[in-house]
């Protein structure tokens, strides 16, 4: 499955699922 992120280029679960991790990692350590 793919999709438009925030910038409008296509991405796919995966790549999203990876930004996530890194994403929820970073709100963790503020």
């Amino acid at each position: 499955m793919k999709y438009h992120d925030e910038k409008g280029e296509v991405v796919t679960i995966e790549a999203d699922m990876a930004g996530a991790k890194k994403c929820h990692q970073s709100m963790q350590k503020t």
